[in-house]
C-alpha cells in the first residue's frame, strides 16, 4: 500500500485508481436516432467495457438530439460525516454508496457536502471520483455561509441542483448514504438504468417521477468496517412501509416544480397526478399478471382524485397546468429501495427478541456486495489513519486551547494581586 512521502498516510488516489474501473457488464445509454428519447441496451465483456457510471463527457456523447440531456441518470447526495454521529458512517460509507450508484447505473452524483468544520470535510476523500469525471463536489457552506439546521442544508442542496444543473440531467435519483436502490430480478450492472429505460421510457413519456418503496433492514450488525454495510445487516421487515410512506423518489427532472420544504425527498411535479403501479397491467411496466390500486392523486392545484385499478394510467384530476405528468409507485418485486436502517427503530438499544422474530432473512444483496467489496475494501485503512490524524489534530486543539485558559487566568491573578 503506497503512503503519501510528506505524512505517511496511505494514497487515497493510488487506491481509487483500480476502483474507478468499470464492471464487466455494461449498460450503455444512447438516444434513438430519429428522437430524443433514450434507449437501453446491454453487453457484456470481462476484457473491455464502458463504465456504467460513464462520466459527464461520455454521457453527452451518447446523448443524441439538440434536446437530449446529457446525463441520463444522475444521484444527488448530501452528508455530514462527524465523530458524534451514532451510525459511526465515514468516508468509508460514502464510498459503497457511491461504488454501489456506479454498479446501479448511477453515471454522475452531485454531492453537498453539509461538514460544519475543515475537520469533517470529504473533500479530499471524494477527489478520486471528483478527477474521474464522476463527481460533482460541493462544500456546502461555502456556497451558504449562514448556520442553520439539517432540514436547511437539504433543502438548499436540492435547491441549488435544481436551479444549476436541471438543463444537464433527465433523471436524478434522490437517497441517502444508507439507502441502496436493489432490483430483485436483475442483480447485473447498471440495473437501474435498465429499469427506467424497459419500464419507464419505454412505455410512457409522461411519468414525471418513480416512487420506489423501502424496505428496512435492521438488527444489530453483524460484523465492523472493513465489512460492508450491506454485508452487516441480512435480515429486514417483511413489508415495504407502503406506496406513499417512505418511499424515495427517482424524478424526471424536467418535471419538477418544487421540493416540499422540510423534506427533500418529495416533490411538487408540473401538472401533477397518481397513475398506477410500475409493472402494473395497463400501466408502464410489464412482467405483472395484475397491477395493484392506484392511490389517490392531487392535481397542481390541489384537486383530490381516485387513480385506477389494475395499475390503470387512468389518475386523479391533473388540476390547472394540464400537463399530464403522472407519479407512479414501483412494484417493489421489480425495484425497491434497501434501507439499512440498523438500531435506529431501538434507539441504538438491545435488539429485543420480539423485534427480531418480525424480521425476514435476506441474503439477495450478496452478488452485488461481492462486485463491490474489492473495489472498497482497501480504502478503510485510509479511513483508520484518516481518524486518527483528526483525533491528533483534536487533542492538539484541546491542549492549545486549555493552555491559553491558563494564560488568561494567570494574567487575572496578578492582576487581582496588582
Amino acid at each position: 500500500m503506497e503512503a503519501t512521502p510528506e505524512s505517511g498516510q496511505t494514497n487515497l488516489s493510488a487506491i481509487f485508481g483500480s476502483v474507478l474501473k468499470p464492471y464487466s457488464s455494461t449498460q450503455q445509454v444512447a438516444a434513438s436516432s430519429d428522437s430524443n428519447t433514450f434507449t437501453g441496451s446491454t453487453t457484456s465483456s470481462s476484457s473491455t467495457s464502458t463504465a456504467v457510471a460513464a462520466s459527464v463527457p461520455a454521457a453527452a456523447a451518447a446523448a443524441k438530439g439538440g434536446g437530449s440531456s446529457e446525463i441520463f441518470l444522475a444521484a444527488v447526495g448530501y452528508a455530514r460525516v462527524y465523530r458524534e454521529d451514532r451510525l459511526n458512517f465515514t468516508s468509508y460509507e460514502i464510498w459503497q454508496w457511491l461504488e454501489y450508484g456506479r454498479y446501479a447505473g448511477v453515471q454522475h452524483v452531485f454531492w453537498y457536502d453539509t461538514a460544519h468544520s475543515m475537520a469533517e470535510s470529504q473533500e479530499a476523500a471524494l477527489a478520486p471520483y471528483v478527477q474521474a469525471g464522476m463527481l460533482t463536489y460541493h462544500s456546502f457552506y461555502r456556497l451558504f455561509p449562514e448556520w442553520h439546521d439539517i432540514h436547511y442544508e437539504q433543502d438548499s442542496s436540492v435547491s441549488h441542483f435544481f436551479k444549476t444543473y436541471s438543463s444537464r440531467v433527465r433523471w436524478a435519483l434522490f437517497c441517502d448514504i444508507d439507502e441502496y436502490m436493489f432490483s430483485p430480478p436483475d442483480t447485473l450492472p447498471g440495473f437501474l438504468l435498465r429499469f427506467l429505460t424497459r419500464h419507464v421510457e419505454s412505455a410512457s413519456n409522461t411519468t414525471a417521477q418513480v416512487l420506489v418503496q423501502n424496505l428496512f433492514f435492521q438488527g444489530a450488525p453483524s460484523c465492523a468496517p472493513p465489512c460492508l454495510l450491506v454485508d452487516a445487516y441480512a435480515q429486514r421487515s417483511a413489508h415495504t412501509e407502503g406506496r406513499v410512506a417512505r418511499t424515495k423518489p427517482i424524478v424526471r427532472v424536467a418535471s419538477v416544480r418544487e421540493s416540499f420544504a422540510g423534506n427533500p425527498h418529495k416533490f411538487w411535479m408540473k401538472g401533477e397526478a397518481v397513475g398506477g403501479e410500475v409493472g402494473g397491467e395497463g400501466g408502464v411496466g410489464e412482467d405483472r399478471e395484475q397491477g395493484s390500486e392506484a392511490g389517490e392523486g392531487v392535481g397542481e392545484g390541489g384537486e383530490e382524485g381516485q387513480g385506477g385499478s389494475n395499475g390503470e394510467r387512468r389518475a386523479g384530476s391533473v388540476g390547472r397546468g394540464g400537463q399530464g405528468r403522472v407519479t407512479v409507485v414501483a412494484d417493489p418485486s421489480l425495484v425497491r429501495m434497501n434501507h439499512y436502517w440498523g438500531l435506529r427503530a431501538v434507539d441504538f438499544k438491545t435488539w429485543p427478541q420480539r423485534a427480531r422474530d418480525n424480521l425476514v432473512p435476506d441474503a439477495s444483496m450478496q452478488p452485488i456486495a461481492d462486485a463491490i467489496r474489492p473495489r472498497v475494501a482497501p480504502a478503510w485503512k485510509w479511513c483508520v489513519e484518516e481518524k486518527a490524524l483528526q483525533d491528533i489534530y483534536r487533542l492538539k486543539a484541546s491542549i492549545a486551547n486549555s493552555i491559553e485558559q491558563c494564560r488568561t487566568l494567570q494574567m487575572a491573578i496578578q492582576w487581582m494581586e496588582a
